[in-house]
């Protein structure tokens, strides 16, 4: 134990207990202790009737459907457990009684959001009983958000702000001082939806302000605002910086000239704030963090600056600091256009590979339209010749992309599994059940064939786990 030994006679005179080794005599008392402890817990008396809950006005779940949630509760095909919530929700079904403890008492807030859906009066009514459940009991939003927990209030803001975005802001700049840096950044975070120009005085204000989190909250939607005043600043301080240069050869080229300095303006909209990359040099850095704010439309518009959104094409040669700092703002202001040829560049040259992080390339994937993969695929497989194995990048992209597949998309990859699963196993072996979250259930009969009858061992258990997540998936509609 590390402890001192502890006398026995140090304990309440409790029943006679065998042992002489002092420590097994200490630890088998408190055992005693606790346990009647349990056992003698007196019952709370309620000082107030207590209504009975209130009769459902919608229907449970049928038998299989239960059997299928219990599955995903106790741990199996667990990451489909959001999809199922949604389905059930959106079919007015509820969650029978003898689940909804474990369903209130789900610890991921946004799983638990969705589960809120299908607990029904009955969920709620027990909720009322428990202050750890007190996330599910229906309140108003203004009441809520001035005496409600932290979820509590980002939740009664966020309803608030769908129905009267003035409104919820005005709650925000009321209790700005009483609350913490952590709640301010996430409360600004929280201002997205019904974003606009109404928006910009408070925003501004929070570049002021002393913690990090908030200055880069307020700057994320700052740049999501076309007309801001940021987004202009961050025009013009990259404008003397990056021309366009027409070659009759070759293709246009833009053309980078690097920051001498940071001025405090420049300081104050977040440029010299942090690092973006260790590998390059100071001046390279400064470059990359100024391109990363400047919304991706002030290029098309002001440069008439295009990259093609088609793989194998691209009217501009881009410097490895450009291409950063155009990935970077693509993230910050959803430059979808922009994100989807950068995505190309780096599938298809092999000198700017390193133009994003893994992170970066992840929030890239998730800005594409499904379109845009399907293209990318399309190009890059050529049945037996070029594959999706080892030394394909787009395994690494597809892997990232965490978001519906089309019909197409999905025959493409899984076609492609299917010719090399005789082979040792490769990267496309391992991401196969990952990849059996996004493709259409319905397509679970038509993968189930067309597997090889001498799969190499290594393939047989990624094939197995992807096609019984499809099955499943299938089974939950």
């Amino acid at each position: 134990m590390g402890q001192e030994p502890v006398s026995p006679r140090q304990l309440p005179d409790l029943a006679p207990i065998s042992g002489a080794d002092p420590q097994a005599l200490f630890l088998a008392s408190a055992a005693v202790i606790g346990i009647g402890e349990i056992g003698g817990r007196i019952p709370a008396i309620l000082e107030i009737e207590d209504p009975a809950c209130p009769a459902e006005s919608s229907v449970y779940l049928p038998e299989a459907a239960v059997g299928q949630l219990k599955r995903m509760l106790a741990g199996e095909f667990e990451l489909l457990l959001p999809e199922f919530l949604d389905l059930t929700a959106s079919r007015g079904f509820l969650a029978p009684p003898e689940l909804l403890p474990v369903l209130l008492g789900i610890g991921k807030a946004d799983i638990r959001q969705k589960a809120l859906q299908i607990v029904g009066r009955r969920g709620e009514w027990l909720a009322r009983h428990n202050p750890a459940w007190g996330f599910a009991v229906s309140r108003l939003p203004q009441d809520a958000w001035e005496h409600g927990s932290f979820a509590e209030r980002l939740a009664a803001l966020g309803q608030q702000r769908a129905a009267q975005p003035d409104e919820a802001r005005g709650w925000v700049e009321d209790t700005w001082g009483q609350d913490s840096p952590e709640q301010q950044a996430a409360f600004i975070a929280a201002l997205e939806p019904g974003l606009s120009m109404a928006d910009e005085t408070l925003l501004e204000i929070c570049l002021d302000d002393r913690r990090k989190e908030v200055r880069q909250a307020a700057r994320t939607l700052l740049l999501r605002l076309e007309q801001s005043h940021l987004a202009l600043r961050s025009w013009e301080r990259a404008r003397r910086l990056v021309k366009k240069k027409f070659k009759l050869l070759g293709g246009d080229q833009i053309e980078v000239v690097l920051p001498a300095e940071v001025n405090t303006a420049g300081r104050r909209d977040g440029i010299g704030e942090r690092q973006v990359q260790k590998t390059l040099g100071e001046k390279a850095d400064l470059l990359v963090q100024i391109i990363s704010l400047v919304p991706p439309q002030y290029w098309n518009r002001n440069l008439d600056a295009r990259l093609q959104n088609t793989p194998g094409s691209h009217e501009l040669r881009l410097a490895r600091g450009a291409c950063l700092g155009l990935a970077n703002g693509c993230c910050l202001c959803s430059g979808f256009e922009w994100a989807a040829a950068l995505v190309a560049l780096w599938a298809e040259r092999g000198e700017i590979q390193k133009i994003t992080d893994q992170d970066g390339l992840t929030a890239l994937a998730q800005l594409l339209k499904v379109e845009s993969v399907e293209a990318l695929v399309a190009q890059a497989v050529r049945p037996h010749i070029t594959e999706l194995d080892d030394r394909h990048k787009l395994v690494t992209l597809l892997t990232r992309y965490q978001q519906p597949w089309s019909a197409n998309l999905a025959r493409m990859v899984i076609k492609s599994a299917q010719r090399q699963s005789l082979n040792a196993p490769n990267d496309l072996a391992y991401a196969l059940h990952g990849f059996g979250r996004w493709v259409p259930p319905e397509l679970a009969e038509e993968f189930s064939e067309g597997w090889g009858e001498d799969l190499h061992i290594g393939w047989s258990v990624p094939i197995n786990r992807f096609l019984g997540l499809l099955k499943f998936r299938q089974e939950i509609r």
